[in-house]
């Protein structure tokens, strides 16, 4: 096998591949990357069993074959040499020799008849237009638990019944849902593992995007290139029953004032990030001097001091209402939002609390109230 191909090309797509390659392994095959080179293209996989990426790159082609080198080592080596054209050649006993302008490295190679194929599915099928995917995953994937003995929870789940798809996730402690309009399929309910779809947001694809999925499969499809991921089975809480029906407390707050006011004040409790919100009506305001709804942002140390921020606000139904809060669960919902002003419904100090738009909806379980 040899081929040739820019340096700089070669070291961004291992970037990427090494996202799938696992550190250890029970097999030592799957530490590595598999090299298929094919006329005009070189096709690189990696593939753990639970998530594989296979990338297509365009190449100079002299003899077709196909490798296995260890992921990690190969990714380093490229990285290290001149930005340049690359020469790959597999030799005897699949000694990899990779060469440029004033640098040569050999790497021991591994059968690729040992590497596993990646499973494939086209059971169902829809397509996503340039960065909608992407663009929905930043509405609720932040909210998947990183905890892997959750199990589904570590998840995205998807839902349609042939209209709308619902995308949902959640840790626990907060939720995160999100609407896609009018896909036009059905599905039945899937939980689509964190770890595959960070890998999908990090490859920045450009262009339209296939997915197919059946009842153990889902694969993203762009251009020459695929993801694959197992799904997560089990039943997926009903998060439905989580969100209230109708609202108490309705207030609107600048969303960027709301963020840096909650930084600040959550400095104080470096441990626990419990800040409190205080929610006043102009009719239960002592301070004559302002005028309008405030709400005041407080958060407190026991041995480090206290911090208070007010800011301005809309506020209709119940007059006033305190209501404690973990600053980063708070902050990472408000950050999947792009609205200058957001909407914050409640209905007392133990119930959800939701922020939420049209397509879009953020629920945080509230804390005991930080006395002040």
């Amino acid at each position: 096998m040899q081929f040739s191909i820019e340096q700089k090309i070669l070291a961004t797509a291992l970037g990427q591949l090494n996202r799938v390659v696992p550190a250890r392994a029970t097999h030592p095959i799957l530490t590595g990357i598999l090299l298929e080179a094919l006329p005009g293209k070189l096709k690189l996989t990696a593939f753990d069993l639970s998530c594989g990426l296979t990338i297509t790159l365009p190449v100079l082609t002299t003899t077709p074959g196909k490798v296995v080198l260890p992921g990690k080592m190969f990714a380093e080596v490229v990285s290290k040499m001149p930005k340049d054209h690359l020469m790959l050649s597999v030799g005897e006993e699949l000694q990899t020799t990779i060469t440029a302008p004033k640098a040569e490295f050999v790497i021991c190679g591994l059968p690729a008849e040992e590497f596993p194929e990646l499973p494939l599915t086209t059971e169902n099928q829809v397509i996503f237009p340039e960065g909608s995917l992407q663009n929905c995953l930043g509405k609720v994937l932040y909210a998947a638990s990183t905890d892997d003995t959750k199990l589904v929870l570590t998840g995205c789940h998807f839902r349609s019944n042939g209209a709308d798809l619902d995308m949902a996730a959640t840790n626990g402690h907060f939720l995160a849902c999100h609407a896609v309009r009018e896909v036009g399929i059905e599905v039945p309910g899937l939980t689509v593992a964190r770890s595959v779809l960070q890998v999908l947001e990090a490859l920045k694809i450009e262009g339209d995007i296939t997915v197919n999925f059946d009842e153990q499969l889902i694969s993203f499809e762009y251009g020459e290139n695929l993801l694959v991921g197992r799904l997560l089975q089990g039943a997926y809480p009903m998060y439905k029953q989580l969100i209230p029906a109708q609202y108490a407390v309705n207030a609107i707050v600048n969303r960027k004032e709301l963020i840096s006011a909650i930084q600040a004040v959550s400095i104080f409790d470096e441990k626990n990030h419990t800040i409190s919100f205080a929610f006043k009506g102009r009719k239960d305001r002592a301070d004559l001097m302002y005028k309008g709804d405030k709400l005041e942002i407080s958060g407190t140390g026991t041995e480090t001091g206290r911090g208070n921020y007010t800011l301005d606000c809309e506020l209709t139904g119940t007059e006033s209402l305190e209501i404690g809060f973990n600053a980063k669960y708070l902050i990472a919902g408000l950050a999947s939002f792009e609205e200058d002003e957001i909407n914050i419904s409640m209905n007392h100090s133990n119930s959800p609390v939701v922020i939420s738009n049209e397509d879009s909806l953020f629920l945080v379980m509230p804390l005991q109230v930080v006395e002040r």
